[in-house]
């Protein structure tokens, strides 16, 4: 059985790194770091992480 990784949103995330949510959204626009786009906003999972 597979199961669905949790995904985290960029201030979920941010917390996590102890970044900034804005710092961590303008990596994954420059394709610095993964991250899963859903329905327009950016998405982490624990792997990304």
């Amino acid at each position: 059985m597979s199961t669905t990784p949790l995904l985290h949103t960029p201030d979920e995330a941010a917390e996590k790194l102890r970044c900034k949510p804005s710092w961590l959204k303008e990596q994954a626009r420059k394709r610095r770091i993964p991250f899963t786009f859903i329905g327009g906003a950016y998405r982490f999972t624990d792997a990304h992480l």
